[in-house]
Order: structure tokens, then C-alpha cells, then sequence
């Protein structure tokens, strides 16, 4: 069954004094767009990483814990049937809820819903149909499944199989909600925004909108939605007017009460970066930097307890930098030694973030390195080189280490915070990552 949308918010007036990064309490999380690396996906308290087996033929989805290597879950894939008896396809990609327990199966035929210690998966259909729609994301409670009916967003309630439509204004030729397809993306080709995403609460849905043309013009403004499962509402975040710049990133503070916006100029040449209360759809500029037109967008904003770090161009080397609640500086994290090419992970409870970069001098000017940074004290440690897979946990500082040996075999180990190999996860024949 489908129930109704949810009502749209009244307008509230407020006067914003202070815009403030932290929540009640100290913030531990942020979430963003779900992410996979060679078949790897971790899930968001960092307490389990999965990817694919391989048994000759057959394939299999395992969990590792990250605490000590040791094995969570299995969930077959080849051969395998699902509660009613169909099998399985092959899925495209894998998701995870917060605490690794439930696993959400995406292929192109439907979606398959399962839970560590069941069985089987259960296809997720709606009443009279037979597949879910586009764009399904998990809720980090594993709960839900948002995805896209049409122009508007909707979620499923994985228990029930009830639907609710969140938003009821979507239209072909006019605002389009949750909108992500090709033309959209060339359009805006530095957008790095999903359609949807989730709270880390799991109570709020972050959804990329996109208004009808102006009269005269041919581009499409982009807006930022969030509907609010525990209000019954939906609210439009105020970025400010389409000719100031265009939302290409956002992540979820850990309380789900607020998002931090990155708005891209028109030209290009200024990313500014907004702090959006979504209860009221208020948004403040932080702080803004200028950036060559052609330079890439670089993932390296996250918050960190009531302040948060972000990078910048300085000197033509780009920097990792701490900021305060106000977006004033605290301080550079990265020396210029090396130029960051991206936030690999964060561990805020150690207090470091791991970074990919460039050497900028010495012997090895040029050479990529993934690098541990200390964010109060210490001294940067290089973890990985060159061509080396790392990848990282949200959450308490495991990661994954790939290489190819001499052989051409590649091999993946999981790494606890403290560096000590828990485990071999993946030793194969040739390129090909596998399990």
C-alpha cells in the first residue's frame, strides 16, 4: 500500500545569532553518500567492511569485523534463492545500514533485502508492481529504502512494505525531486551530489531538486529538499538566489539537525561553504575560497566536534585546514610538503584523518602517498604509496590495504588504527580484486 505525502512545512521567522557546527553533544559521525571501493563497502560506525568471495565460480558477500578480522556474516550470491524461491541476480552494487547488520542487494532487475542471521533475502516490492524505482538508498537503521516514483520521493518501510510518497510536486515539465540523470549531470558536470541521502538518525531524507528553467533561460537551478519523516514535512534548504552558485556536495552533521553545503559559483572560480539548520531551511556562509575554473573539486570537508576541517589552494600547493564554529582558521593539518588530492577517512576519536596526496619537493616530487595526520599534534605518517588501494573506515580508524606483489597477485589486508594486520582478505591471481 501507498500512504500520503508528507505536508509541506509552514514558513517559519527566525533570527539566526550563531550558527553552531556541534549538536548536543559531541558530534562522533557525519554522513554522506554511500560509498564502495572495488567491491569493498564499509559501513558507517566503521564496525564492518564487506566485499565479494570468490570460490571458483561461485560469488558471496562476507562481512569482516573490523575490531579483529574476524568473520560476521556471509550472504551467497551464486545459486542462491530468495524467500519466495526466485533467484538471486547477480547485484550491481551493496549497501549497508549503519551497523553492517542488514545489506540492501541493488541490480538492475529489483532490489533484495536481507538481515545477518536470515535465511534468505526478501525481494522488495511494492503492491502491484514489481520493481522498487530508482536511485534506492538504505537508512542507516536499516529500516527504510528511499528511492525516486517518477518526479518525487518516496520510502519504503522494509517490515511493512508500505510506501510513503514524501514529496507531491514533482512533474515532467516542471520541478523534478530527487533528480539524477544524465542530462542533470552534464549539465553540471562537478556535481557530487546524490539524489538522496539519508540522516544519520535516520528520521530525515537530503534530496537534490531541480526548479524549471526561468523564462528565457535554459538552465535548470538545483535546490537542496529535506523531508522529515518524524514532522511530516518537507522543507527547501535557502541556499540563496540560482545566480549565486550551485550545490556540488553536502554532508549530514552527526545530530541530523544540520548539513554542510559546498555552493559552487556560477564561473567557477569561488566555492563557498553554507551551514543549513533543516529545521528552518536557514543557511549561513562560513567561509568561501577561491579556485582556478578548471582546478577539480576536491572531497576534504568534514566536521569535527564544533569545529571542522576543509581544504584551499595556498601557494599552488592545496592545504588541509582546521576551522572554528565561525569558519575563522585554526590552523593548517597538512604541511606543504605534500598537495592533498582527497580525504581518504577520519578517525575522530584518535584524532587524525587519513588523506591522499602529492609530494610537492624532494626525491620523490610527485609520488602519490596515503598519509595519517594528526589533528592536534604529532607527525604525519605515510600509510600507503603509489598505486597502493587504501581504504578507510568512516568511523574508529580501520582501513584496507591493497597492493599487487611481485607476482601480480593482489592482496588486501585489513589494518587496525594502531597499524597491526588483523587479517588477509583477498589474495588473487592478476588485477582483478576479489574476495
Amino acid at each position: 500500500m501507498t500512504s500520503a505525502p508528507l505536508r509541506r512545512a509552514a514558513p517559519v521567522v527566525v533570527l539566526v545569532l550563531l550558527a553552531v557546527l556541534s549538536g548536543a553533544g559531541a558530534a562522533t559521525a557525519v554522513a554522506r553518500a554511500p560509498a564502495a571501493h572495488d567491491g569493498l563497502v564499509w559501513s558507517a560506525d566503521g564496525s564492518l567492511v564487506a566485499g565479494s568471495v570468490h570460490r571458483g565460480n561461485a560469488l558471496a558477500f562476507r562481512g569482516w569485523n573490523a575490531r579483529d578480522g574476524s568473520v560476521r556474516w556471509e550472504l551467497p550470491i551464486s545459486g542462491a534463492k530468495d524467500v519466495e524461491g526466485a533467484p538471486i541476480p547477480e547485484p550491481a552494487s551493496i549497501q549497508l545500514s549503519a551497523d553492517g547488520n542488514e545489506v540492501l542487494l541493488v541490480s538492475g532487475r529489483g532490489l533484495w533485502f536481507w538481515r545477518a542471521g536470515s535465511p534468505a533475502a526478501r525481494h522488495l516490492k511494492l503492491e502491484g508492481e514489481t520493481e522498487l524505482g530508482d536511485a534506492p538508498r538504505l537508512s542507516p537503521s536499516g529500516g527504510k529504502v528511499a528511492f525516486v516514483r517518477g518526479e518525487d520521493v518516496a520510502a519504503l518501510d522494509v517490515e511493512s512494505g508500505t510506501a510513503t510518497r514524501l514529496t507531491d510536486d514533482g512533474t515532467d515539465a516542471g520541478a523534478r525531486n530527487a533528480a539524477a540523470d544524465e542530462r542533470l549531470r552534464g549539465e553540471h558536470p562537478l556535481l557530487e551530489l546524490p539524489a538522496l541521502l539519508w540522516a544519520p538518525s535516520s528520521r530525515a531524507l537530503l534530496f537534490l531538486r531541480e526548479e524549471p528553467a526561468p523564462a528565457g533561460s535554459t538552465s535548470f537551478p538545483l535546490r537542496l529538499g529535506v523531508a522529515d519523516l518524524a514532522w511530516q514535512a518537507v522543507r527547501l534548504l535557502d541556499l540563496g538566489a540560482p545566480e549565486t552558485g550551485t550545490p556540488v556536495r553536502a554532508t549530514w552533521r552527526s545530530d541530523s539537525r544540520a548539513v554542510a553545503v559546498e555552493r559552487l559559483s556560477p564561473d567557477r572560480t569561488r566555492l563557498d561553504l553554507l551551514l543549513c539548520q533543516t529545521e528552518r531551511g536557514r543557511c549561513v556562509a562560513l567561509c568561501a575560497h577561491p579556485r582556478a575554473a578548471d582546478d577539480p573539486l576536491v572531497d576534504s570537508f568534514r566536521f569535527f566536534g564544533s569545529s571542522f576541517v576543509w581544504s584551499r589552494v595556498e601557494g599552488g600547493v592545496r592545504g588541509l585546514f582546521e576551522y572554528d564554529g565561525f569558519g575563522r582558521e585554526i590552523g593548517r593539518l597538512l604541511p606543504d610538503a605534500w598537495s592533498l588530492t582527497g580525504v581518504a577517512g577520519f578517525d575522530l576519536e584518535r584524532g587524525t584523518v587519513a588523506v591522499r596526496a602529492v609530494a610537492t619537493r624532494g626525491p620523490g616530487r610527485g609520488d602519490a602517498v596515503v598519509i595519517s595526520v594528526p589533528l592536534r599534534s604529532g607527525v604525519p605518517r605515510v600509510l600507503a604509496r603509489g598505486d597502493d588501494e587504501a581504504v578507510f573506515a568512516p568511523a574508529g580508524g580501520a582501513w584496507v590495504h591493497g597492493w599487487h606483489d611481485a607476482h601480480g597477485r593482489f592482496h588486501r589486508q585489513l589494518v587496525s588504527p594502531s597499524g597491526e594486520v588483523l587479517r588477509e582478505l583477498s589474495p588473487t591471481s592478476g588485477s582483478e580484486p576479489g574476495g
